[in-house]
């Protein structure tokens, strides 16, 4: 059926692999575009992930993350910092747990995000992504949350490198541990701009 346990993991990949030529600080812009299905479910998957900001159509945060070399990939390529990045959202950098050599499992506050499935699409000419299923819990829900990313390389008016993205999120019910991922109960659809921080 379309159930999985999220008591399992699926990670033929060890992370998420990122063009090498993005190696170091980013300012990051991500716009909601669309949100369907309950609100409530992805305004709570939202924060879950570490947005401040109210989700609306429209609705537009601004954060700094970045990019660093993975003990998985040597020089092909760099990760996320999932750690900075949560804690640059969040705007709370004490009670961030993340380390590069685990980056499947990431805690900060009373949240617990485990990444249990995931599929890259590796750097190519047309582009580069991931799709990630999370397991978040937060001392009082466990829930489901699919996020899908698609990027390109691109340049700016003024010939400075960006990368453009679009994100989907998805949010599904949990019940006995198992997410019904046929079915989202939500989903948020975002654009990403990220520029290189001067």
């Amino acid at each position: 059926g379309g159930g999985f346990d999220l008591l399992t993991q699926k990670l033929p990949e060890k992370d998420v692999v990122y063009p090498k030529s993005m190696k170091g600080n980013w300012i990051c812009e991500r716009s909601a575009v669309k949100v369907e299905g309950d609100t409530y479910q992805a305004e709570s998957a939202y924060r879950c992930l570490g947005s401040k900001e109210n989700l609306r159509p429209g609705s537009t945060e601004k954060f700094e993350t970045r990019f660093i070399e993975s003990p998985y990939f040597g020089a092909s390529g760099v990760v996320l910092d999932r750690g900075f990045e949560i804690a640059s959202r969040t705007q709370n950098t004490d009670s961030v747990q993340w380390n590069v050599d685990n980056p499947n499992l990431l805690e900060y506050g009373k949240t617990k995000i485990l990444v249990v499935r995931r599929s890259v699409e590796e750097p190519n000419d047309k582009g580069f992504g991931f799709d990630e299923l999370l397991r978040v819990d937060d001392l009082m829900v466990t829930r489901a949350i699919q996020v899908k990313r698609r990027y390109r390389r691109a340049f700016d008016e003024n010939g400075n490198r960006i990368v453009e993205g679009l994100e989907i999120m998805k949010t599904f019910r949990v019940l006995d541990g198992v997410a019904g991922t046929e079915f989202p109960t939500a989903t948020v659809k975002s654009q990403i701009r990220m520029a290189v921080k001067s």
